[in-house]
């Protein structure tokens, strides 16, 4: 007895000192990966200027997290402070074609928070164990340059963020454009290697998310070629309002804005106003390609001139109103041909200005400059709002 006692002691020795070298090892591992994390850091903070041409802060921290950690800390309790607006989105993102209908966009956000590969806030920047990888050296330093860039941004410009989607998302293009192309000449600067663009395909929910990236890029690539970085700095300064502005320089350039829509209220008809934006010309494209080619969705997009969209609720469902003006009538009909083929191509036109589309009705009419969308599971709904809509000053 009293030997197989010392050999269950002995056994369990074994365990507990393993399973001590094996915290050890992986402390020592963390502790390792956080200093080689931080000596990169210092690289970009001692160069970073003599690129860009701004001052960094002194110090930058540098904190280590895990896909866990920005689930619980950031995915969770956004979604759950967002919950009412992400519902909203995901009504009109479905609505509009740019969500299959099975898609969860809380979700959605959840796993777009936990692909985040690093991320500045304040003035420390956030590193994810599981996708930052130190030992790739080019890509460490094009990160973290790029969101140093983003600290910078912070302490030497005032960018308020936009109450509409696509005033956010032109803000956005100038900042993220900043943050790519310094990273693209740093990691040129320090290792003499070009960095290639974002490529790739994307659904149309993504297709808007990256557009901060991937317009934003070429956005400022061309101010750059313009006046140097002085012109990028003045545009962060004077930020574009549309993505119209980002998609077409010249429209920036020239200061071309673009007309409030005074849309139609449905209020006191039954429904509740629950959420109101303007989309843009991005938008618009994005929804085209779905089912038109790229060189005929960016012609019928190219119009843009302004628009209101507001997502009305009842308890029979909802009701989405969307009024989009043009620059002129021509362009108001180059957009009903390419629309129109989109409605053609994922449904069936049951009058001559409603379709059926898979669950949702789509009514579409044109008077000259402008053209109005109604979309509702519920075709009582969008016969009731027509004398409305059609009213439009």
């Amino acid at each position: 007895m009293r030997k197989e006692v010392l050999c269950f002691i002995a056994a369990l020795s074994l365990i507990v000192l393993g399973a001590s070298v094996a915290y050890f090892r992986a402390r020592s591992s963390d502790r390792g990966y956080c200093e080689q994390v931080r000596k990169q850091m210092e690289v970009v903070l001692k160069e970073i200027e003599e690129v860009r041409g701004l001052t960094p802060p002194t110090r930058v921290d540098v904190k280590v997290v895990t896909r866990s950690w920005i689930e619980e800390n950031w995915a969770i309790p956004f979604v759950k402070s967002k919950k009412d607006e992400i519902l909203y989105e995901e009504m009109i993102y479905k609505a509009l074609f740019l969500l299959p209908p099975d898609a969860n966009l809380t979700q959605i956000r959840i796993d777009q928070f936990k692909a985040t590969m690093a991320a500045a806030v304040g003035d420390a920047v956030y590193v994810t164990r599981e996708f930052f990888d130190p030992n790739n050296e080019v890509k460490a330093l094009e990160i973290l340059s790029h969101e140093v860039t983003h600290i910078i941004q912070r302490h030497h410009f005032n960018l308020k963020e936009r109450s509409t989607l696509d005033g956010e998302q032109a803000r956005s293009a100038i900042i993220e454009g900043d943050a790519l192309i310094t990273a693209e000449k740093f990691v040129l600067h320090h290792f003499g290697v070009q960095l290639r663009g974002l490529n790739g395909s994307y659904s149309p929910i993504e297709e808007i998310w990256l557009f901060p990236y991937k317009y934003g890029r070429s956005f400022v690539r061309h101010l750059l070629g313009i006046g140097g970085w002085d012109e990028v700095n003045r545009a962060l300064k004077n930020p574009p309002n549309t993505t119209e502005q980002i998609l077409h320089l010249n429209k920036y350039l020239s200061c071309e804005g673009f007309l409030e829509v005074n849309a139609p209220s449905l209020d006191g008809e039954g429904w509740k106003r629950a959420k109101s934006d303007r989309m843009g010309e991005h938008v618009i494209l994005t929804i085209l390609l779905t089912s038109i080619s790229e060189e005929k969705a960016k012609e019928a997009a190219e119009g843009w001139n302004g628009d209101n969209l507001t997502l009305y609720l009842c308890d029979n469902g909802y009701l989405l109103e969307w009024v989009i003006l043009w620059d002129s009538y021509e362009d108001a009909l180059e957009f009903k041909e390419s629309f129109q083929a989109l409605l053609e191509d994922k449904g069936n036109r049951i009058s001559p200005e409603i379709w059926y589309c898979a669950n949702r009705y789509v009514f579409f009419h044109v008077s000259e400059e402008k053209t109005m969308i109604l979309i509702s599971s519920n075709l009582t709904a969008i016969e009731n709002s027509i004398s409305v809509v059609e009213n439009i000053p």
